[in-house]
């Protein structure tokens, strides 16, 4: 079985930050997009990278996603929103607002 799409892992953590109000310390954020899509992972997602055995390759996976979302302006970098906090810019809140009509 194949893994999520990382633009599918995009989509579900802007989901998930948008509700959780904007931003979120990473493990809060990770639980909570686990909470709300576990049924739509696969069974490889869940499934541990070996270089990280202590996480599922979907939240290795969307920790990646984040830095290039970082890079494209849809998150606030690390000096900005905090260490080990992820949270969604202006350009990310239109992109919360388009995926969760």
């Amino acid at each position: 079985m194949a893994l999520t799409p990382q633009s599918q892992l995009r989509l579900w953590l802007i989901q998930t930050l948008g509700d959780l109000g904007g931003s979120a310390e990473r493990r809060s954020a990770l639980r909570a997009m686990a909470k709300a899509f576990q049924d739509q992972f696969t069974d490889d997602d869940w499934r541990s990278p070996p270089k990280r055995p202590f996480e599922t390759n979907w939240e290795d996976r969307t920790s990646f996603e984040r830095g290039e979302m970082v890079r494209e302006g849809l998150l606030l970098p690390m000096q900005k929103a905090g260490r080990g906090r992820w949270a969604l810019t202006e350009q990310g809140w239109t992109l919360h607002r388009q995926v969760s009509r």
